[in-house]
């Protein structure tokens, strides 16, 4: 509703979002972050992208951060400047999401995540219209490894899946 559109934009607006979709991205993440476990990790992959590094900005005043991101769409300057707004400690990996092995080799080493908020996904529709097999394998593969990979261990994690609009048109 309006309202609620009001009561959330009225206690973020100092907070540096450019549009009301990543306002209630983050809104609920913040909201549903109380249901968390306050042992383990939260992976955030996409951690270094625009949605993505607000939400562990926030996330990592509770909660310990593991971001996963490949750096097709961002930098790794982006950490240094996340690390130095954040709370507690936040870790990276430079991982390929969309390859088994890797997605693999990260739940090995990284054996106590208990959420995981997926933003890494290309988004640009011209893009994808040029390069359809990169978005296909970017976007597709990489929620289907992750999935795959809790199945495979029996892992029961909390899985938010966000996206922009770009995506679903």
């Amino acid at each position: 509703s309006d309202v609620y559109k009001r009561q959330i934009l009225t206690k973020y607006e100092k907070f540096p979002v450019k549009d009301l979709l990543h306002t209630f991205v983050i809104h609920i993440a913040l909201k549903i972050s109380s249901q968390f476990p306050s042992e383990g990790k939260i992976l955030v992959t996409g951690g270094l992208g625009y949605i993505g590094s607000h939400t562990v900005i926030e996330l990592s005043k509770k909660f310990e951060i593991l971001i996963v991101d490949n750096l097709i769409n961002s930098e790794l300057s982006n950490l240094n400047r996340i690390k130095k707004l954040s709370v507690n400690n936040i870790q990276f990996e430079n991982v390929d999401l969309s390859q088994k092995e890797e997605v693999s080799e990260l739940f090995t080493k990284y054996t106590n995540i208990h959420t995981i908020f997926h933003f890494a996904a290309l988004k640009s529709v011209s893009e994808s219209v040029e390069k359809p097999k990169k978005y296909h394998d970017n976007n597709v593969f990489s929620v289907q490894n992750i999935v795959n990979e809790i199945k495979k261990r029996k892992l029961t994690i909390d899985f938010i899946f966000s996206s922009s609009c770009t995506v679903y048109g």
